[in-house]
């Protein structure tokens, strides 16, 4: 469909160069974040690492019983409590947003998901290697700091997930509320933005009682990154921090860009949206579609008339 030497926009463009080839404005969302977690090895590991334990508890109902510890605090959330009695969710294959979801659901239930591992650990059971390979990648804190740094950047991509899908949302604000978002993510670019999330990430890992470090850094790495830094923090803002962002806004930047607006601005002229057209956004339209029109000279009048005809 997307090729560009033989797929079907390739073709269309033979027949009319001007055409443009877009995706489900959804689905171009979720391939945001599929080149965001998949590109960036520390976050496809920890996505990795975080559905194989989901898949481990799903498939016992004894297991994903141990996970529903009673919420604690007057600090939780709706959400943060639905999570904690529901388990961890498994990842669609098909929807990508529901990563956000999964990633959140295992710091919900992160303490109780390390003692039932260590409980099922020292059973006698065909499991309980499995188990201590499990608790073994949640000692870790390369998993503790990107499913943190995850949760964080993917909670500005959920709430547009979900926009995306509503009935009532045209292309132009698709267009506009993702670059947005792009824009506020860029704003978390400092070391200011990744202070919270190494502050949550040590909190965190102090519950199971595991000290912040990083790997060896070597003069020659290929499966990691392997920027040189000072410091834990700094090593992990620079490596998983900042790639993330960059990868999230240009994804976004890329998917969602602002110079295809105008052939969008015909969608103005469905007559539930009639309204919104404007004369700055009809001239733009125009601009845009004059080479296609057969009487562009009298193209206002024609787009009046249908003004009157939907009022």
């Amino acid at each position: 469909m997307s090729g560009h030497v033989s797929g079907v926009q390739q073709r269309m463009k033979e027949l009319q160069p001007r055409a443009l080839f877009t995706h489900c404005r959804s689905h171009a969302l979720n391939l945001v974040v599929v080149h965001g977690c998949s590109d960036i090895p520390l976050i496809r590991n920890t996505m990795a690492t975080i559905e194989n334990i989901a898949v481990f508890f799903s498939a016992s109902a004894v297991r994903k019983h141990m996970l529903q510890e009673e919420p604690k605090g007057s600090m939780e959330t709706h959400s943060s409590v639905k999570r904690k009695t529901g388990g961890i969710p498994l990842m669609s294959d098909t929807r990508w947003g529901s990563r956000g979801k999964m990633v959140g659901a295992f710091l919900d239930h992160f303490k109780s998901a390390h003692s039932a591992l260590t409980d099922l650990e020292s059973r006698t059971s065909s499991n309980s290697n499995k188990a201590n390979n499990l608790r073994h990648s949640m000692e870790s804190f390369d998993t503790i700091i990107t499913a943190v740094t995850t949760n964080k950047i993917l909670g500005y991509i959920q709430p547009l997930t979900k926009e995306l899908q509503s009935p009532n949302i045209d292309l132009m604000t698709a267009y506009k509320e993702a670059r947005e978002v792009a824009q506020v993510i860029s704003t978390l670019r400092n070391e200011e933005g990744f202070c919270d999330i190494y502050a949550q990430s040590i909190e965190l890992a102090s519950t199971i009682d595991v000290v912040p470090s990083k790997k060896r850094v070597t003069n020659r790495q290929q499966n990691r990154a392997n920027t040189p830094s000072q410091s834990i923090e700094e090593h992990y803002r620079l490596n998983l921090f900042y790639p993330f962002i960059d990868h999230v806004t240009s994804q976004l930047n890329t998917r969602f860009v602002e110079n295809s607006e105008p052939a969008m601005l015909a969608t103005y002229l469905i007559p539930s949206a009639l309204s919104r057209l404007t004369k700055d956004k009809q001239e733009m339209m125009v601009s845009w579609y004059r080479e296609d029109l057969p009487q562009p000279d009298s193209i206002d009048q024609e787009i009046h008339r249908w003004k009157i005809h939907f009022p």
